[in-house]
């Protein structure tokens, strides 16, 4: 978090308006600064705690007509504040505060200054093998915090994924995160295409901490080939290759179509990263 303690005051533009907020407005004990992100259920603007004297990020709920929609929005919402309030891990991005103002809800978080993981992986194409394990490898590690509870993510994506000043990554979203559950019959899919595991769409089949990890599978095949995989280099054929054999066993582990099949831990995951990255350093490795 960016502390500003030392500042008397935020300066606002007023002329700035989203979403029907506007900047210098009063969210509970939140000043709104300006808006810094716009995702599915919500804006996100830069804010300033007036109680506290530091810089915060407010997610505020989007409106929505349709009273169904805005019912599941809201519970997601709430179940997001829940969850990450008490997920106290430098992985995830903390929330501080939940309420409503105006009726509408919002969350009061952690403000990460820097840029997501998606915005970061299209400016560097392909990326080469220690830096990709290194990503994948810290995203395990905060994962496996998650999964220890008994709880799976279920929309891991880059986007969903921020990168801190320093180069620390911090998981967010955590408005889908549940406990296993299978998807009944007629039942909507639940996440992000194409992080979504083959699991996902089968009905009446369990959904746990391994489709996250196929979501990671896709987040490292994009570092490696700077691309999405394809169907038949899901299942190991079609890879290119230049990278080392263990970093391709990784990547296929982590892609297998058959849960039973894959990784189990993340865990693991992560420890498979950092020993691949030593012996890729060992052997003076490098892919450009």
């Amino acid at each position: 978090m960016s502390n500003d303690s030392g500042s008397e005051a935020i300066p606002v533009t007023l002329a700035v308006e989203r979403e029907g907020f506007r900047a210098g407005e009063q969210l509970g004990r939140c000043q709104l600064v300006a808006p810094i992100g716009e995702g599915s259920t919500g804006m996100v603007w830069e804010a300033w705690h007036t109680t506290l004297a530091f810089s915060v990020a407010v997610k505020v709920l989007r409106a929505s007509e349709d009273p169904d929609l805005a019912s599941r929005m809201l519970g997601r919402f709430r179940h997001e504040a829940i969850l990450a309030s008490r997920l106290d891990h430098p992985g995830f991005v903390r929330v501080f505060d939940y309420g409503e103002d105006h009726r509408r809800p919002y969350l009061v978080m952690e403000l990460v200054r820097g840029q997501t993981l998606e915005a970061w992986m299209r400016a560097q194409g392909r990326v080469d093998q220690r830096t990709s394990l290194g990503v994948v490898g810290r995203i395990c590690h905060a994962l496996s915090v998650l999964h220890r509870l008994g709880m799976a993510h279920r929309d891991i994506k880059p986007s969903n994924i921020l990168i801190g000043p320093s180069g620390q990554l911090k998981i967010s979203d955590l408005g889908l995160a549940s406990f296993p559950r299978s998807r009944g019959k007629g039942g909507a899919v639940c996440g992000t295409l194409p992080y979504l595991a083959p699991e996902c769409f089968r009905e009446d089949h369990m959904v746990d901490a391994r489709s996250d990890l196929f979501a990671v599978g896709v987040i490292l095949h994009r570092l490696l080939f700077g691309r999405f995989p394809q169907a038949r280099s899901m299942d190991g054929d079609g890879m290119e290759p230049q990278h080392d054999e263990g970093t391709l066993y990784l990547l296929r582990w982590l892609l297998e179509p058959e849960e039973q099949m894959r990784v189990q831990s993340a865990a693991e995951v992560a420890r498979t990263c950092c020993e691949q990255a030593q012996w890729l350093e060992r052997q003076g490795a490098f892919v450009g």
